[in-house]
């Protein structure tokens, strides 16, 4: 238990860190209510993603909870028979929540090239914020394959 708890510490200690580096960063928090639902604390969760929330512009949080809900949909709903989800164009452009739900439903069927395209069109469609702190969200941290972490920090080029 001491070393769960010292670990425990230890993730704490960097999300505060982080948090003064960067106080409206809204990953800090945001991870820090991954951290705590990953731990079966949802009020302390809950309050740590309300924190990130407030971090970002209100059209940001819009996107932020649209995608999380529609991920999380996706999860409890897999489908990997059928066709792939389809991805509405406004004015010949896909808005960025139907880019991140077709990354995910690409990941669900294995097919990570797609998955990585969707993900680049998102990336010049949202903030720097938001897009990282999507991709922080607990599917693509479980789907996407290791390596891929520079989606998160770096613009992906074609």
């Amino acid at each position: 238990a001491g070393s769960a708890e010292t670990a425990r510490a230890a993730v704490l200690d960097r999300l505060a860190e982080a948090r003064a580096a960067d106080p409206l960063n809204p990953a800090p928090p945001y991870l820090l209510g991954e951290f705590h639902r990953a731990l079966g604390e949802p009020e302390e969760a809950m309050e740590a993603y309300r924190k990130a929330l407030q971090r970002v512009a209100k059209s940001d949080g819009v996107i932020i909870s649209t995608v999380k809900a529609g991920l999380a949909g996706l999860r409890m709903n897999q489908q990997t028979s059928g066709p792939p989800l389809s991805t509405p164009r406004v004015a010949g452009v896909s808005p960025p929540e139907q880019l991140f739900f077709a990354a995910a439903d690409a990941l669900l069927r294995g097919d990570t090239p797609a998955a990585l395209g969707f993900l680049r069109e998102a990336r010049g469609r949202v903030s720097d914020p938001v897009y990282k702190a999507l991709l922080q969200d607990s599917f693509f941290q479980d789907y996407l394959p290791t390596g891929i972490q520079d989606l998160q920090t770096t613009t992906p080029q074609g």
